[in-house]
């Protein structure tokens, strides 16, 4: 890819000469060539003024010794399956992405129909594998959630087209009934998820890397000094610049054996029991007695709303609470890195110092870390350092405890309370209010834009908010392990079913018999379910 710019179109087209040429040598001296018809031209620019940057040339002639290019400049360019447009118009890219999912979804058709076909979470899992990352493709280069209502259209228009075929239903289901029973969240809810993660993945970037030092780059794409350099994701990825600093991880081989005369790391039987696990503390810990020593835990356990893992640390001095806080990461061990990481940076002052910590894994990578995990074990292993050489005195006692024997949420609080058996009175509880994950936060924007309708009588699946797991009233429809009576249940609650009601209302020239079969009142889902005196043994 060759990028030229200049304040006139000839003055971008002289250098851009200028590069091809200097390209077209180095080709040839290597015994390679271009292909004229992969060759592609297209000029980026807004609203032109003819009289200050001139007109747009219809095409463009490359003369060398041995050949002549001519390029016509285009109107759409396809880069990494990514349409871009001489405005920055996203609205062809979303045309196409929807175009695809909607072919997609039609072509899903030949696995099942509402009456024989796989059940809703098996759906769902294909709507994930299949058509959500069509929707989705290529969003962090366009997504600003600016002005961007068109494209979001087209996308959710597609996404509209899957959600009846998942669920069995009738087209004329409305969408926010349909996206309710199947957890599957507006298409702009889930651009922003898509964007937040996006802009943590830049967080973990080293330093030195493009995306990290945008300035960098205009000696590459020759952008004039006078413009700024804008931020390489939209403010909705919600990128923080508050972020622990990039430490260059060192060679594997340069690692060592971490181990230190005060530093001791103690085990405990492989399946003990609360008892011999409170026994085991109070014998083995020789450092409790002394008066000045900090009680510090690091529990570990996945959330039940979450994609990521949670890891809790808490530090108590003199039977006092001093800091408590949360951690959050793909992986367990991760987080009870960032907590162990966060924790010796905030060390209260005391002569022993007694770590509990529940994540097996935890001083393995310390010791022997994981290449991944360089970074973060490296910070820690120069916290210790630092910590030791500033407190020769001090003493580290390690030791692993089972995982929390209890997890429990207050639906009133978004508190979590962890319990589990320790030697202070064989109870600790203690509470932290733990950032929820992008995953989670795009369930709770649906919720808090979503508007309830009235409905009769009133399901709970369309009154209560939406969370990454199914409504209990789906499960248990799923659990018939009956697709005919899995979608016979969805309609009859969404009211969008063969029934007199419909018909009177989308069905006006079909003329259907809305008369009962079994008797001569009107066939309602209410009269069957009810009232219908022909099919009471049925019903009892």
């Amino acid at each position: 890819m060759i990028y030229a710019s200049g304040p006139t179109f000839s003055s971008a087209i002289d250098k851009l000469r200028s590069a091809f040429m200097e390209t077209l040598t180095w080709l040839s001296n290597h015994g390679l060539s271009v292909d004229p018809d992969k060759t592609e031209l297209l000029f980026f620019h807004r609203r032109t003024l003819p009289h200050l940057h001139g007109n747009i040339p219809t095409s463009i002639k490359f003369v060398t010794t041995s050949s002549t290019f001519t390029i016509t400049p285009t109107t759409c360019l396809r880069y990494l399956g990514i349409f871009f447009t001489h405005n920055l118009d996203w609205s062809p890219h979303t045309k196409i992405l929807a175009t695809h999912a909607h072919s997609t979804i039609k072509g899903l058709g030949m696995l099942g129909n509402s009456v024989r076909s796989f059940t809703i979470p098996k759906w769902r899992k294909i709507f994930s594998a299949i058509v959500l990352p069509i929707l989705l493709y290529g969003a962090p280069t366009w997504f600003t959630d600016i002005k961007q209502s068109a494209p979001i259209r087209l996308l959710q228009v597609a996404q509209n087209d899957a959600c009846p075929k998942i669920a069995g239903v009738f087209h004329t289901t409305p969408t926010h009934l349909t996206e309710k029973l199947l957890c599957i969240p507006p298409i702009r809810c889930r651009l922003c998820h898509v964007l937040r993660s996006a802009g943590a993945r830049l967080l973990t970037l080293s330093p030195s890397h493009a995306l990290q030092n945008p300035g960098k780059t205009r000696a590459v794409t020759l952008l004039p000094s006078f413009i700024p350099i804008t931020p390489i994701l939209p403010l909705c990825a919600e990128v923080s610049h508050d972020e622990p600093t990039y430490v260059s991880p060192p060679h594997p081989a340069l690692l060592s054996h971490l181990s230190h005369p005060n530093l001791r790391l103690l085990s405990v039987p492989p399946k003990p029991t609360p008892n011999s696990t409170t026994t085991a503390l109070k014998n083995r810990l020789s450092t409790s007695s002394i008066p000045n020593t900090a009680q510090i835990y690091i529990l570990s356990e996945p959330p039940t709303h979450s994609a990521l893992r949670l890891s809790t640390y808490a530090i108590f001095l003199h039977n006092c609470l001093c800091l408590s806080g949360s951690s959050h990461a793909s992986s367990t061990t991760v987080a009870s890195l960032l907590s162990l990481r966060t924790v010796l940076s905030r060390l209260p002052t005391a002569s022993s110092y007694n770590i509990f910590f529940s994540d097996p894994s935890l001083m393995t990578q310390i010791s022997l870390p994981r290449s991944r995990l360089l970074h973060i074990v490296t910070v820690i292993r120069d916290q210790l350092t630092s910590f030791f050489f500033s407190h020769p005195s001090a003493h580290f006692t390690c030791l692993r405890i089972p995982s929390p024997q209890r997890w429990s949420r207050k639906a009133d609080t978004d508190t979590f309370a962890w319990r589990t058996p320790l030697h202070q009175e064989d109870t600790l509880l203690y509470h932290t209010h733990p950032t929820p994950s992008s995953h989670s936060r795009m369930f709770d924007e649906w919720n808090s834009s979503f508007t309830p309708k009235p409905s009769n009588p009133p399901y709970t699946p369309f009154s209560s908010d939406a969370t990454p797991t199914l409504h209990p009233f789906i499960t248990r429809v799923i659990g018939a392990k009956n697709r005919d009576l899995e979608t016979a249940c969805l309609q009859i609650i969404t009211g969008h079913s063969f029934q007199a009601e419909y018909s009177e209302r989308f069905r006006i020239r079909a003329h259907d018999n809305t008369t009962c079969p079994h008797c001569t009142h009107r066939y309602t889902t209410r009269h069957i379910l009810l009232h219908c005196r022909p099919l009471e043994s049925i019903r009892t």
